[in-house]
């Protein structure tokens, strides 16, 4: 009855990124992205999990980042290798798939599709994580660690809304976006990496933070999209 346990996991897993997914696309009620497309850009993010992981895993050998412990190594892996490969990966999918299409046709847009892909991401590497570890460590995956891939992915993606429709800058933008959004991600890993006992305390506290500033990101797109259209 193991393979029972093992389906189990993995359904429990998709639970923290569905969970995110119906939050975040209730904040698009208005105007909701075709359903579609919703899915498309999930599946990527699903589907760019692997060869992002493939790239960690590849400079973890020359690096050891991912070697237990708290050290230097893990920092620089955590800032320079894990949190960039991961945002590129989830900008990428996004900026291929749907940027220049006509689907994306608001500002908000921007933050919705890059939350999506996010969350395929995460829900990747939760089933990865949930069938090495076990379901014990999804509580914490959900509240931090998935939350921490929308939340990133969600900052790069208002700049990416605002980068669309602005008539100068737009290239500045989306390196900014994308800047503040790997430098969160990897302010989270190596906090949680950390060997701090207060280090549950502070993701949480930062996760707040981060969501309150990203709820009020959405408010300010959605009341930019209603004064200045851009159809």
């Amino acid at each position: 009855m193991e393979w029972l346990i093992t389906v189990r996991n993995i359904l429990l897993a998709l639970l923290p990124s569905l969970f995110w997914l119906w939050w975040y696309l209730r904040q698009d009620r208005a105007h909701p992205e075709p359903k579609r497309f919703i899915w498309r850009v999930f599946l990527l993010g699903m589907l760019v999990t692997l060869p992002a992981l493939f790239i960690e895993y590849t400079i973890d050998l020359y690096i050891g980042f991912s070697a237990p412990g708290f050290s230097g190594a893990s920092i620089i892996g955590a800032l320079l290798v894990v949190a960039p490969v991961e945002e590129l990966a989830k900008f990428v999918v996004v900026y291929m798939s749907v940027f220049n299409h006509k689907v994306f046709d608001e500002r908000l847009d921007g933050v919705m599709y890059m939350v999506v892909a996010s969350l395929g991401f995460a829900t990747v590497e939760n089933i990865l994580i949930v069938l090495g570890e076990g379901a014990s460590v999804l509580p914490l995956r959900f509240v931090t660690a998935t939350l921490l891939h929308a939340l990133a992915a969600g900052i790069v993606g208002y700049f990416m809304g605002m980068a669309k429709f602005a008539k100068r800058g737009k290239g500045w933008l989306i390196v900014l976006g994308l800047i503040i959004g790997i430098a969160l991600h990897g302010l989270y890993d190596v906090v949680a990496l950390s060997e701090s006992n207060s280090k549950v305390s502070v993701l949480l506290l930062m996760m707040a933070i981060v969501f309150l500033v990203l709820d009020q990101f959405v408010r300010t797109l959605q009341k930019k999209d209603v004064a200045e259209p851009t159809k």
